[in-house]
Parts: structure tokens; sequence; C-alpha cells
């Protein structure tokens, strides 16, 4: 075989190499439309939202960044309180420090009551000392001094007072409603949201950085008729919104929704009402 013969051979094998990988690379096209249906019932093309197109799911991106910033630790904070052992203890158990308010009441059992040295002061402070207390409520028999002259009688009397003191928030549980007054430098809920939004923002920041980064393929902003497009290669990705929103009358919507892209095909995804996330309020 001459020299000329080989490298026409050798320059078809190589073409058809080309051509192959061509064809393996070929791209897909992701078209999508964004349509939203408030509660008049029309639906609604939904035109200048920003569709992200991602390699990665934007709640795993999420989840990810969270994993990966230190949560901060409840008991640890708890811990670090100077109030009772008690009061400690009920946090835990109820992993809440905010001890105001309605869903505290509701919460809040008899055994809590008397159990708890912060909640039984300000109890009795409300009821025995403030004009607001109920009429009937309980007083105590015994006397301070009679703790050291008479102990028994005393630690017997106490006893008696505080499941007297039980026995009428059972029957009255209103009476306590005005006691938050007498609770509110006990409550520490402002110091841990704060710790928690702080926590909450860096993991936010996280996610949206690796989203536009790490994980991001293209974006698009949909036209008047709410549509947009991709040209990728094939494989799966993630139309997303991110943490914006899309808004149409009395709704707020994201999306993160998985769409496969083959090779050299055309994928049709509508984000709609069905498909989408309603973001945290």
């Amino acid at each position: 075989m001459n020299s000329q013969k080989l490298f026409s051979i050798t320059a078809l094998v190589l073409a058809a190499f080309a051509v192959a990988g061509t064809a393996r690379a070929q791209a897909g096209t992701i078209q999508f439309n964004v349509v939203m249906t408030p509660a008049s019932g029309h639906p609604e093309p939904t035109m200048g939202q920003m569709i992200y197109l991602l390699r990665e799911s934007f709640a795993a991106t999420r989840k990810q960044a969270e994993a990966e910033e230190t949560k901060p630790d409840f008991d640890k904070f708890v811990d670090s309180l100077e109030i009772s052992p008690e009061l400690k203890a009920w946090m835990k158990k109820n992993k809440a420090v905010a001890i105001t308010g309605q869903p505290f009441h509701d919460a809040l059992k008899p055994e809590d009551m008397v159990g708890v040295p912060e909640f039984l002061n300000a109890y009795v402070e409300t009821n025995l000392v403030e004009s607001e207390g109920f009429v009937g409520f309980p007083t105590p028999k015994y006397r301070p001094k009679d703790k050291l002259t008479k102990p028994e009688k005393y630690e017997l009397q106490r006893k008696n007072y505080i499941a007297a003191l039980r026995k009428y928030y059972e029957k009255n549980p209103h009476s306590a409603d005005t006691m938050d007054v007498h609770l509110a430098e006990w409550d520490h809920s402002a110091e841990w949201n704060r710790l928690m939004d702080g926590w909450t923002r860096r993991s936010r920041e996280r996610a949206l950085q690796y989203s536009q980064t790490r994980e991001f393929v293209a974006k698009a902003e949909t036209d008047l008729q709410g549509r947009g497009s991709f040209r990728v290669a094939p494989g799966t990705y993630w139309l997303s919104t991110l943490e914006g929103y899309a808004v149409a009358g009395d709704l707020r919507m994201q999306w993160d929704v998985p769409v496969i892209v083959a090779d050299g095909m055309v994928t049709r995804v509508e984000l709609s009402n069905t498909n989408a996330e309603r973001p945290p309020r």
C-alpha cells in the first residue's frame, strides 16, 4: 500500500470518528413557558421571569449548604442561660425558649406551672400582687420565719400550698393569662432567633453562591408570552427560580423542576401551579 492510499484511509477514519463524536455530543433543546393561574381562574403567562438552569436541584444545594454551616446548638444555648435548672430542663424538653405568648400558654401543663420556679413565681405574683388577680386565688399559710424555727411545719404547709395552686390552675387556666409581664426577663427567644437567623442567612448565601457558580449552566428571562429556551448537552438539569418568585394576583410561586435533555431532542416543560413550590412566608 503506497503512502497516498494510507493517508486517504487515515483521513477517512479520522473523519468518521469526528462525525461520531459530533453525533454523540449533539445538543438538545429545552423549551419552557411559565403560566400561573391566580384565584380568578384565568391562566396568565409570566413575562420577565428569570429562570436558572442548574446541574443540581436548588433544594439539594440548599440542604448541602445548611449542612456545611455550623448550626447553633440549642441545648448548649440553654445551658448558657442564667435561669433555674428546672426551666432549662423545660426548655430542652419542649425545644422552646419562648415563655410568653399564646403558644407558650397552650404548651404549659399544671406540673410545669408548679415545678418551674420562674413560672410559679410569676403566677403567684400576678394573682396575689397584681390587681388583675383572680378571686379566690390560694394564699400561703406558712411564714418565712417558720423555715428556720419550724422547718417541718413550714415544709408541710408549703407542699399543701403548691398542691392548692396546682388544683386552682387546673380549674382556672385563664388565671395565668396575664403573667407574661413577669416572665419577660426569662424569655430568651430574641437571642435564639438572632442566632438562627444568622445561620439561615449564611446557609442561603452559600446555597445561592453554589447555584450561581458550581451548579450553574445558564439562565434565561421569559418573553412577553412567558416563554424561554436553553440549548445544552444531553443530561439531567433543573429549572429553578432559586430564591426569587413569580407573582400573579394572590400567588407567589417558585420552581425547582427536573428536566431530562435527550440527544438532539426538544424537551418542553410548563412551569405552572401544578409543579410550583410555594415560597416560605
